[in-house]
């Protein structure tokens, strides 16, 4: 029987075959590769995850299909800018922390923070030149939602996750499963988290890929003959990834749901308010089960009667880190890794895993590098404003910023932070190829060009 390495391996195979018969599809397989197989699975050299291996396919088959240069791959992406200013502002903390004899090790460590979170979504906006293109790839967004929710239904019924367990064996690695944990009293023993590494990363995860259907359901008139999203094929949709959000039982998970349906109505209430009767239904139903349980896990978190985070907690935790750490290095924290060096000393015991995006960056990366973050999401929202607009993109970019952005800060779970930017990379294309088409239209002599 062949190990999950050795599938994954295979999956790397097809996709460099495929790639060089029909770029689109093998787009597809390098983003099944991408999101279900976790960065964990290594190939002997630590740097070289598989994630990172299917990235460079993608870029290599980039350059030579479309016929590019990596300079104009950058040039030609809408967020270089907020990119290349967040790098600027996290790497005086690389270089601080390694010291002078580390800087190339330091500047190699930047560079890699960049092919892991930024890269993907580079490459597959500028993969993406046709609405063929287009269906392709929500077509493979849609099989990953697909495959990962019915993996997390049936890790639900069978109680045990076989993916996980496979890598726990194979790579000697700690298996993040949560078996038998009622946190809510709610009756639910088990957290699924299905290929991702933990139940809080899986709900978001699920999220981003969530709105991506919305998106198209949303705009269905126009977008119909790319990806039809039928009101069974919603419905279905929508059931199995509130199935699996609950089971995820990530409160922080809930709260960034039911904001980003609440902002995504608001945002768009002539679409959905008045054109499609069952996606106004459907929504406002995804909202009520999620907002009882949000209400029901507050009144535990501020009362502290279960375990998990509390509001205590989190004050607790933050003077901790301020008075230990982040008050002696303010400015440029402890560099990429300090966290996790800190995490398995038992003198920072009581930081208890730094639980939110604005503590982890500001020990990693001091406050130079919290600035960096906190203009890189501002430049994205604003992006929308500058440029014309088909769908009016802002209605999606801001709800789903917004809500990722509470995610990070309740949960401090950075490694979606890649899937984050695949969607909003993915629909400011999308958005692109329409805009252009629409001026073609209008244009009969650049229609002819």
């Amino acid at each position: 029987m062949m190990s999950i390495k050795e599938i994954a391996m295979l999956l790397l195979i097809v996709q460099i075959i495929v790639s060089r018969i029909n770029f689109s599809y093998g787009i597809s397989l390098y983003l099944i590769n991408l999101i279900v197989f976790p960065s964990v699975i290594y190939l002997g050299i630590t740097f070289f995850s598989i994630n990172v291996l299917a990235t460079f396919i993608l870029l290599a088959n980039c350059l030579i299909t479309n016929r590019l240069k990596i300079s104009k791959i950058l040039y030609n992406f809408p967020y270089k800018k907020e990119i290349v200013f967040l790098l600027v502002f996290i790497a005086p903390s690389y270089l601080y922390s390694g010291g002078i004899e580390q800087v190339p090790l330091s500047i190699i460590l930047v560079f890699k923070f960049f092919i892991i979170n930024f890269l993907p979504g580079i490459l597959l906006y500028n993969c993406i030149k046709s609405r063929s293109d287009l269906q392709f790839t929500i077509k493979g967004f849609i099989a990953v939602l697909l495959f990962m929710t019915a993996f997390g239904v049936l890790e639900i019924i069978i109680g045990s996750n076989m993916f996980w367990i496979s890598l726990e064996r194979e790579l000697d690695i700690r298996n993040f499963t949560y078996l038998a944990e009622d946190r809510l009293g709610l009756g639910i023993s088990d957290r699924i988290k299905s290929t991702c590494w933990h139940s809080i990363s899986y709900s978001m995860w699920l999220i981003l890929l969530y709105s991506l259907v919305i998106f198209f359901k949303v705009n269905s008139i126009w977008t119909k003959k790319i990806l039809t999203v039928s009101n069974v094929f919603f419905v279905l949709v929508s059931l199995l990834v509130l199935i699996n959000v609950l089971y995820t039982q990530a409160r922080s998970g809930w709260i960034s749901l039911l904001i980003l349906i609440v902002l995504l109505i608001f945002q768009n209430q002539n679409k959905i308010l008045g054109r499609n009767k069952l996606l106004r239904y459907q929504l406002i139903i995804n909202l009520i089960p999620f907002a009882l349980l949000i209400a029901y896990s507050f009144w535990i978190l501020v009362n502290s009667v279960k375990g998990g985070s509390t509001t205590n907690m989190r004050i607790d935790q933050f003077n901790f880190i301020y008075e230990k750490l982040i008050s002696k290095s303010f400015y440029l924290g402890y560099g990429p890794y300090a966290i996790d060096t800190f995490m398995e000393s038992s003198e920072y015991a009581d930081a208890l895993g730094f639980e939110s995006f604005f503590f982890q960056v500001f020990v990693s990366n001091g406050l130079i590098g919290l600035l960096g973050y906190i203009f890189f999401f501002l430049g994205i929202v604003q992006y929308p404003n500058k440029s014309k607009s088909f769908f009016q993109i802002k209605n999606f970019i801001i709800p789903i910023t917004f809500a990722y952005t509470l995610f990070i800060l309740l949960t401090g779970e950075m490694r979606t932070l890649h899937i984050y930017f695949i969607v909003i990379s993915f629909i400011t294309q999308v958005d692109n190829v329409f805009t252009t088409k629409m001026i073609k239209q209008e244009n009969p002599v650049l229609l002819k060009c």
